[in-house]
């Protein structure tokens, strides 16, 4: 009996780190989806999100120091977008990913308060966004997919430290 037992717990425990591993995988799939749509969107129209990081940078800023921004921002989501999807560090990974769309969260809002503020090509545009939306559901379509990223971000961050522990 006690074999029999053990056996069912076994199976019972297998069963949940592969459904546990299987979220995690989907999960950093999306995420890293969604950032490599976000690269793409920035690659066809460097010039909206050159509008807005002068914008954000002020209109006095060096170009130089803008082109050197933007290619952090492309780098730095191709990154996160590349280790997610390879599994490469995911606590790490999680963790940085959450951060980053908190980061862009607080740019989507300084964005919404603003009404002169440039149409943001990225996927979170505050100005009416790629389905028609006004600028006020764009702004909350952005705030809650961010928000649904951030959530999915920790999720594979307490995933991989879950999956450490069994």
């Amino acid at each position: 009996m006690t074999l029999v037992r053990s056996i069912s717990e076994a199976s019972r425990r297998l069963s949940c780190v592969v459904r546990s591993m299987t979220l995690d995988v989907v999960l950093r799939w999306v995420v890293a989806l969604v950032l490599l749509m976000a690269v793409a969107s920035k690659c066809l129209s460097p010039g909206a999100i050159t509008a807005v990081a002068t914008y954000l940078l002020g209109r006095e800023a060096d170009h130089g120091l803008i082109a050197a921004s933007l290619s952090a921002l492309v780098m730095i989501e191709s990154a996160l977008a590349l280790a997610l999807i390879t599994g490469t560090y995911p606590r790490v990974t999680g963790i940085v990913a959450a951060c980053f769309f908190g980061v862009l969260t607080l740019v989507l809002v300084r964005l919404s308060i603003d009404p002169t503020a440039p149409h943001c090509a990225c996927m979170g545009s505050v100005h009416g966004g790629m389905l028609g939306e006004s600028p006020g559901q764009s702004t909350v379509g952005g705030l809650v997919r961010n928000a649904g990223l951030i959530v999915a971000s920790l999720m594979i961050a307490r995933g991989a430290r879950e999956g450490a522990r069994a």
